[in-house]
């Protein structure tokens, strides 16, 4: 009698971006051929499963945190996750098999996100922006085409702040910070207001 192995691949990270508030889809990148019967999605390095399909049975519900924000594709293996928050920004991986392959793939979610803190006076303020994101290793970086003006930039262990003074003429500016993990960058676009004037 001959036993038959399943041959297993694993293939290199793969970055997808990703907003607050959105849903995003990190594809499985399985050969569309396959008849996908085991999907297992993990997160952390003692890979815990957050989804799972085995022998025709989903279970979505494993961690309490993505309860009701998870969508899994079957056919295709790819998983989408919905209302995503910071904490969500990391590395995914998912072992996929069929009768007679096996393949293990990594996704990096990245997202950058952005807070406003400010200090009024009569007639001005200073705006504090600050940029951050849960990837480790990302490179963060402000840009603007409409603010007039003088600004700074600190890189600081909460992320990568922007300094700027405002005055009555001009109310609100548009900022983008840009985050960007190896070969994948996005981009989060911010009004900052000064409220008080």
């Amino acid at each position: 009698m001959t036993a038959v192995s399943a041959a297993c691949a694993v293939h290199s990270l793969t970055n997808i971006v990703g907003y607050i508030g959105e849903s995003v889809t990190l594809p499985s990148r399985v050969e569309p051929s396959w008849v996908l019967n085991k999907i297992e999605w993990a997160i952390y390095p003692n890979n815990t499963w957050i989804a799972t399909y085995r022998e025709q049975t989903e279970s979505l519900n494993r961690v309490p945190r993505y309860k009701g924000r998870l969508r899994l594709n079957t056919t295709t293996g790819d998983l989408t996750i919905s209302n995503l928050n910071l904490n969500d920004a990391m590395e995914y991986s998912v072992d996929l098999s069929s009768d007679s392959e096996n393949t293990v793939n990594k996704i990096n979610l990245v997202q950058p996100v952005i807070t406003q803190r400010q200090i009024i006076t009569k007639s001005s303020c200073v705006v504090l922006l600050t940029c951050r994101s849960a990837n480790q290793g990302a490179d963060l970086s402000w840009s603007s085409t409409s603010f007039q003006g003088d600004n700074a930039t600190l890189s600081t262990p909460d992320g990568l702040q922007l300094i700027f003074y405002t005055n009555s003429t001009q109310k609100a500016s548009e900022f983008t910070c840009t985050s960007t993990v190896g070969s994948a960058t996005a981009s989060s676009d911010f009004t900052a207001t000064c409220y008080g004037l």
